[in-house]
């Protein structure tokens, strides 16, 4: 395995030659497709990593940035004027229904307010915070998601309130006129935004991929299902080549040189740009749905007041069709915002990234030769397509270190992990202990992580002396780990204590007893009175053994 080499299925070498070949017969306007906006052609880009960034790079332009603030600032700004004609005009018709919708679009406008703070403020650097304010727009997005969800759970009590206490709509025609105004504004609003193409990924709107692709997309911002859909168009059979529905993890299984391959370099760049597209555009989808849940508000306040005012209806529907309209309404937006909601939180979480596979990530690490084993691994994102991984490596010698860290680099590369922190270490000859761990027992509790294969392998050395209530680990150097318990009448482990020799201390030992010996109690179906200090420390952050644990 060689350091420019990447991870990949063994059906797809015999296309990857094919599509490299295709991709050399394409003509002038599909390589000027990809080409920026000074006709560079995208050929002319020599190296694989530059080709990855160049179609990202278009996605996160200082003209898009630029494009955003232009369509916030607009819609803030119609918005205020709509707060400002709605209050006026509530205020001389004496109408308290006007006033408050009128209070209810300035919520919405703060909320743009937001979104637009977090646009302008997003690529700043800052002392205080080491990774900028990549995250703004995602929190943005959450905010808008959250007022979405609260907006969502007052119409709906609302409409309990209405259903249970009826009474009919006042003034008719004025709501209905108020409600196309709102209507209208609404749809300036969509209108801007999908014709300055900021909101049509990540996310749906009920329109096939063909509508989407459709949009109107100025300027310098390429689409990537475009451009491989245009691409297949002038016969440059790219999906040929096996795609993976993972866009972090294009590449798995066996190896085989890419280093001359346009057709996969095409597809990272492809794949990773639409992770772009996504993830920084979660703050512009939670403006758009609130543009969206006001203009489904508007519609249905035209259908209700226009019924109401035009139409003779029945009684049940003069009192009812208002607030079954509301509920309706309210449970669309709830559908519609709960995925952003869930995005977001994933985000601001530290989740590993959605269809992001970490067990192959796994895998490839460690068939790199020289690494006997792997744990505390990291991998999270940090904003769009940023996604940023940690580990330990544990080493057979550091003699060839420089080339394994080339490997393990191609490795996160392929997957998508582009900033990465490794750390190399040394271990013993049974591959268990981590150099680098805690020098006292009390230091574990504040571990983010635990080492899984140490764990397991403490696991499987310990034995249990049930006569004398004890479980033990034989050391090395002939000493003994061990916990201390007892079992009372009322089918209660009391765990006493647990004794490791000092110079064993601060290699999990005493937590992998505890953990052991709860395990015991759990499958004997006994409660646990944790006496010893480190064991209830232990176990009341196990959510396994919180229901056995005596309070």
């Amino acid at each position: 395995m060689t350091s420019d080499k990447k991870y990949l299925s063994k059906d797809m070498n015999s296309s990857l030659n094919n599509s490299s070949r295709q991709i050399t017969k394409c003509d002038s306007a599909t390589v000027n497709l990809i080409g920026n906006s000074k006709n560079k052609s995208f050929r002319d880009i020599q190296t694989m990593e530059e080709r990855r960034s160049f179609i990202i790079n278009q996605t996160n332009s200082e003209s898009h940035k630029r494009k955003k603030i232009g369509v916030l600032s607009f819609i803030i700004g119609i918005h205020l004027v709509f707060f400002a004609v709605e209050l006026t005009v509530g205020y001389l018709a004496h109408s308290i229904a006007l006033m408050t919708d009128s209070f209810h679009m300035l919520a919405d406008t703060a909320g743009f307010c937001v979104a637009l703070v977090c646009v302008i403020k997003a690529n700043k650097l800052s002392k205080t915070n080491t990774f900028g304010y990549a995250r703004l727009e995602t929190l943005g997005g959450f905010i808008n998601s959250v007022g979405l969800l609260t907006l969502c759970l007052t119409i709906f009590f609302e409409s309990i309130h209405h259903i249970v206490d009826p009474h009919p709509m006042e003034n008719p025609l004025r709501v209905f006129i108020v409600g196309w105004i709102g209507l209208f504004i609404n749809i300036i609003g969509m209108v801007v935004m999908s014709a300055a193409g900021i909101h049509s990924h990540g996310h749906s709107h009920g329109k096939s991929e063909d509508d989407e692709d459709n949009h109107s997309h100025k300027g310098n911002i390429k689409q990537p299902k475009k451009i491989l859909k245009e691409i297949e168009l002038n016969n440059i059979h790219v999906s040929k080549v096996k795609m993976t529905e993972d866009v972090s993890t294009p590449f798995v299984d066996n190896t085989v040189d890419l280093s001359s391959s346009d057709a996969i370099s095409l597809q990272m760049e492809i794949a990773e740009a639409e992770q772009a597209l996504e993830g920084t555009n979660l703050n512009m989808r939670g403006v758009f749905l609130h543009l969206t849940a006001d203009a489904l508000g508007s519609v249905a306040v035209i259908i209700v007041s226009g019924l109401i005012y035009w139409a003779t209806l029945p009684g049940f529907l003069l009192y009812y069709l208002d607030p079954i309209l509301g509920i309706l309404l309210a449970s669309v937006i709830t559908a519609s915002t709960i995925p952003l909601f869930k995005d977001c939180a994933t985000v601001l979480l530290q989740d590993i990234p959605k269809k992001f596979k970490i067990d192959v990530l796994k895998d490839d690490i460690l068939k790199v030769e020289s690494v006997v084993g792997l744990h505390h691994i990291h991998i999270w994102n940090l904003a769009g397509n940023k996604n940023i991984g940690s580990c330990h490596i544990a080493l057979k010698n550091f003699d060839n270190w420089n080339e394994v860290h080339s490997k393990l680099k191609s490795i996160f590369h392929a997957h998508g992990v582009h900033s990465i922190t490794i750390q190399p270490e040394l271990w013993d000859t049974n591959n268990t202990k981590c150099v680098f761990e805690c020098l006292n027992e009390s230091c574990n509790l504040k571990q983010c992580c635990v080492n899984e294969a140490e764990n397991k392998k403490l696991d499987e050395d310990i034995e249990h002396d049930s006569k004398n209530g004890k479980f033990f680990i034989k050391l090395n150097d002939g000493s003994f780990s061990l916990l201390d318990y007892n079992v009372t009448n009322d089918n209660i482990m009391n765990i006493n204590h647990t004794e490791t020799p000092p110079q064993w201390r601060g290699k999990g030992l005493a937590a992998a007893l505890i953990l052991h010996a709860a395990g015991y109690a759990l499958k004997k179906k006994m409660k646990i009175n944790p006496i010893c200090w480190y064991a209830d420390k232990i176990l009341s952050n196990q959510q396994q053994f919180k229901n056995i644990l005596k309070q």
